[in-house]
């Protein structure tokens, strides 16, 4: 783990120049291809619906689009984080 004065170093490759590089990649990426990142985005929309409103009702619907995306690593993750916020975290 790099320390913060490497981070925050704009000659240091890992640091905020690196992090701004990468970050004109993705937004280069958003713009040739629109669903970039939307199983990921529907990802948090879905945990933050569920850490808001508790709809046990979403979760199938969720659940079906995670599928229907070919996306069952999200799914997973999903579930996971279901369950963590409904029986661990009260």
């Amino acid at each position: 783990m790099t320390k913060p004065e490497d981070w925050l170093n704009i000659n240091y490759k890992k640091g905020l120049k690196g992090t701004e590089a990468w970050f004109q990649e993705v937004e280069q990426q958003r713009l040739t291809v629109p669903t970039h990142n939307e199983a990921l985005e529907l990802l948090a929309e879905a945990v933050l619906s569920w850490a808001k409103k508790r709809n046990v009702l979403e979760v199938p619907a969720y659940r079906e689009k995670f599928i229907s995306m070919k996306q069952y690593d999200l799914l997973f993750l999903y579930t996971n984080a279901v369950m963590h916020l409904q029986y661990i975290n009260y």
